[in-house]
């Protein structure tokens, strides 16, 4: 058994951005609205990031993925950032 969270999220696509950083590597944010909020994903997967490209605004998704332990106590009260392994367009 892996000690890891396993995450998943269901909404509608209300933003998306395509940002680099200063190594030129890119990555893409997508913002999910759901019942009581917004939540933002980071799209770092190469695959991932061209199904992010077709997404349109509007369209319902799922996308589920782990979040995995922080190395160190230390390292604990940091934010975890939410990177999916999958993202798909749900049924209508």
């Amino acid at each position: 058994m892996e000690n890891n969270c396993e995450w998943s999220l269901s909404g509608t696509l209300s933003q998306s951005t395509y940002k680099t950083v200063g190594s030129g590597r890119g990555f893409w944010l997508l913002y999910v609205r759901v019942d009581k909020g917004e939540i933002c994903m980071y799209v770092h997967d190469p695959e991932l990031q061209r199904v992010s490209e077709t997404l349109e605004l509007g369209q319902k998704i799922v996308a589920r993925g782990s979040i995995l332990p922080h190395a160190r106590v230390s390292q604990t009260e940091r934010p975890y950032f939410l990177s999916p392994s999958s993202i798909t367009v749900a049924a209508a």
